[in-house]
């Protein structure tokens, strides 16, 4: 009845975001990144060190999206330099190796699409960065988490299905690109309901408090 083989353990996709932001943010603190983002005048100085701590993480997922469409037209160039110059023995690198914040953008990608294999290959690709930048408890953890998934069609290929048809992620739209992080409650636990293919806001029924709270506003004598 009980046993590693009856449960599924889920790593918040947020959580992972805000962790591999961090990580990064490690990895950029000394490239002058926050200055370019300063002298560009796409932020204050005080905003764009924040954003070395993934804090917002909205905002901070937005400044790196504008990072990454920068270098990618930059890198663009030089990686086709780069193929014409590799001797006949030499291994070409994929273009997604050669920018970092791409691989993040395409594991949040896996998840707003609800595309399970996309999210095993973007987790892949981010996990040797926990090692490198020594952030101990992901790199502990996420192998382990990527190993479950990996062994999910022989151990439980019912729930490998069901994770492949995008049950574990959530949507409050039926339009592509809307789905929210594993991490998140489902919205019909926060005041909303779903009404043809639609979540709406839930009015309460509950009664007024001075009429509800009577306890709380009169003394027992």
């Amino acid at each position: 009845m009980y046993g590693e083989d009856h449960f599924v353990m889920m790593f918040g996709g947020l959580h992972i975001e805000m962790a591999a932001f961090k990580a990064f943010g490690s990895w950029l603190e000394d490239s002058e990144w926050t200055s370019v983002l300063v002298n560009a005048q796409v932020t204050s100085p005080g905003t764009a060190d924040s954003f070395l701590e993934a804090s917002p993480v909205t905002t901070t997922r937005r400044t790196h999206q504008v990072t990454t469409c920068t270098l990618y037209r930059l890198l663009s160039n030089a990686y086709c330099q780069y193929k014409d110059v590799l001797r006949y023995d030499e291994v070409i690198l994929e273009f997604e190796e050669w920018c970092l914040e791409l691989t993040l953008l395409i594991f949040i990608r896996s998840i707003r699409e609800a595309n399970f294999l996309l999210y095993i290959e973007a987790l892949s690709k981010i996990i040797p960065w926990f090692f490198a930048l020594d952030h101990t408890n992901y790199s502990r953890w996420l192998p382990i988490r990527l190993r479950d998934m990996l062994q999910l069609p022989k151990k439980n290929p019912e729930t490998h299905r069901a994770i492949l048809s995008g049950n574990p992620f959530s949507t409050k739209t039926e339009k592509k690109f809307s789905c929210a992080n594993p991490s998140m409650p489902s919205p019909d636990l926060f005041g909303w309901q779903k009404l043809d293919g639609t979540w709406v806001p839930f009015l309460s029924v509950l009664a007024d408090a001075s009429m509800s709270c009577q306890d709380l506003i009169h003394c027992k004598k």
